[in-house]
């Protein structure tokens, strides 16, 4: 139905336009001024009979465009019976639809009809070749398109191939340098642990060779210690001999000036600040050097006299309750022989009674 309206109207187009051909090239003729030729005007007789042929042109051109005029209504009568004829066919109302249609058909029966259905029916051969043709194209078009696209899509495809590969060769070449890297660490692990070992038998046998010599080391010190030892006690041994022998030769003066101080007893008591020596110590030291020393002598004899004086003192001064007396003459005895024990137990006891 779309495409009879079309035709309807490229038809009409048509015939306005040459119509309107044929009338400027009417009033052109008519209205023009006589056409020259070399020279010469038209006569008046050609001018009729050249006016009779255009007229009679024009009567032509003005039938036949009448009668597409009526052409044309006959066909927009036809197509609108033939529409209504469907609309009824819808509906179901089939008796009417095949009026309608069979009233389009009557009027296509007209003989003026024919030529304008066989023009009609070329044109639209023409139109349908040409629809064909611009399909076609389109197909050819859409054709282009699908293999462009295919074409894309393979070379999308081989890109996302050359990808996937470059991308296998990139993990391939990540794991090939990642076992690399393993066996490197592997390698460095196990020099490492070569090194550890042999460092720790190194250090194992500095151990052993530190123990070694520590052990030579506390014999050899145990040995010195041993042999200071020994000196230590030969030197002891000699000291106790050299004091032994002093002691002796102390014992020997002590009982020579006994025995020198016992008729200097019935002799006045002297007094401590006027002797030179007033301990017994100072003397021995100096008679055990010096045995022949009168001096010293009689100084010591001084003081075992006024040692036993003192002595005799503090008893009678304790005897007596006189405590504090008696511990000042106990002093007095042990500033001359300090180891006195008579005197140190004197003083504990005048202590112990004072209280």
């Amino acid at each position: 139905m779309i495409e009879i309206k079309r035709g309807f109207g490229i038809r009409l187009l048509a015939s306005f336009a040459i119509i309107v051909f044929l009338l400027t090239s009417a009033i052109s003729v008519f209205a023009g001024e006589p056409k020259q030729e070399r020279g010469y005007t038209y006569s008046l007789k050609q001018l009729m009979e050249q006016a009779e042929k255009n007229i009679k042109k024009v009567d032509e051109n003005l039938k036949e465009k009448e009668i597409e005029k009526r052409n044309q209504q006959r066909e927009s009568e036809a197509i609108g019976y033939f529409e209504k004829g469907n609309v009824f066919y819808k509906e179901g109302k089939l008796k009417d639809a095949k009026k309608e249609w069979q009233k389009a058909l009557e009027i296509t029966k007209d003989p003026q009809m024919k030529n304008y259905l066989r023009d009609n029916e070329k044109k639209a051969r023409k139109e349908e070749l040409a629809r064909k043709k611009d399909q076609k194209k389109k197909q050819d078009k859409l054709k282009a398109e699908q293999r462009e696209k295919e074409r894309l899509e393979r070379e999308r495809q081989k890109q996302l191939e050359l990808e996937k590969k470059k991308k296998l060769r990139q993990q391939k070449e990540a794991q090939t340098r990642l076992a690399k890297k393993q066996k490197e660490q592997k390698r460095l692990k196990k020099q490492e642990e070569l090194t550890r070992k042999k460092e720790e038998s190194q250090r194992q046998k500095r151990l052993a060779t530190e123990r070694k010599e520590k052990e030579v080391q506390l014999k050899k010190e145990k040995r010195e210690k041993e042999q200071s030892e020994k000196k230590r006690q030969r030197q002891l041994e000699r000291q106790k001999k050299k004091e032994e022998h002093r002691a002796e030769k102390r014992k020997k003066a002590i009982q020579h000036v006994e025995e020198i101080a016992k008729p200097a007893k019935e002799e006045p008591m002297v007094r401590l600040e006027d002797l030179t020596y007033r301990t017994e110590k100072e003397c021995l030291d100096i008679l055990s050097e010096d045995p022949k020393n009168k001096e010293v002598y009689n100084n010591l004899v001084n003081l075992y006299v006024l040692k036993d004086e003192l002595l005799g003192n503090a008893t009678e001064l304790y005897k007596n309750k006189d405590y504090q007396g008696a511990i000042q003459e106990y002093n007095k005895a042990l500033s001359i022989e300090p180891e006195n024990k008579k005197a140190k137990t004197g003083i504990k006891r005048a202590h112990s009674r004072k209280k």
